[in-house]
């Protein structure tokens, strides 16, 4: 409820200052001098960071205090290739190749929009964290009654100090900082136990990670 509120009186006051910047920034004249447009400018991203970074932490909240989830049968092969897709450009912006791999008839019982949510998150990491020219890749396989997706990159691996404060809330390690909120593999592992799952990783120093 604390979080709730607090998330209530915060985001709409942000929203109105972020509506005035709009507002201010298209009735500016055209011969700003540049360091006040820089002001504007900055003022703006750092609001819409605050909003959705409150965004992030309510739906974190959320989920911890048990929002259902609507579950229903996921076919993994079709499920993984709608998300690559849609996270393609990401990974031609950044000049990374994304390879998906799924046994075609396999299927989980899920929610599928939250699990979504995790298999995008740590598709956007692998992206952030592969250097130019790079390949992250995606497969799913059968193990036991289970099945695991993974998600490998080929960054600079998780440093060993922090490999196991990685999915603590606001959690970002020194010097691996790519932006985003440090709340999306909290997220993500609240969202897999909450399907009885189990996240974890295997990280290789200059080589890369696997979720």
């Amino acid at each position: 409820e604390l979080v709730s509120m607090a998330s209530h009186e915060l985001r709409n006051p942000l929203m109105a200052i972020r509506t005035s910047l709009v507002l201010l920034h298209e009735e500016l004249p055209p011969s700003l001098p540049p360091r006040t447009q820089q002001i504007v400018d900055l003022a703006t991203r750092n609001c819409d960071r605050m909003v959705e970074l409150i965004k992030v932490y309510l739906d974190l909240a959320r989920i911890e205090a048990g929002a259902a989830f609507e579950k229903q049968e996921v076919e993994v092969e079709d499920f993984i290739a709608g998300i690559v897709e849609l996270n393609r450009p990401l990974g031609v912006h950044n000049g990374i190749t994304i390879q998906h791999e799924a046994r075609a008839g396999t299927r989980v019982i899920g929610d599928e929009d939250r699990l979504a949510q995790v298999l995008t998150n740590l598709l956007s990491n692998a992206v952030k964290f592969t250097p130019a020219g790079g390949s992250v890749r995606v497969w799913a396989e059968p193990k036991g009654g289970d099945v695991r997706i993974s998600v490998a990159d080929q960054g600079d691996g998780i440093p060993e100090h922090f490999r196991g404060k990685i999915f603590g809330k606001f959690a970002q390690a020194e010097g691996h900082a790519r932006g985003g909120s440090g709340l999306g593999l909290a997220i993500s592992r609240t969202i897999v136990e909450k399907h009885g799952g189990r996240i974890g990783f295997d990280t290789e120093t200059g080589k890369g990670s696997t979720f």
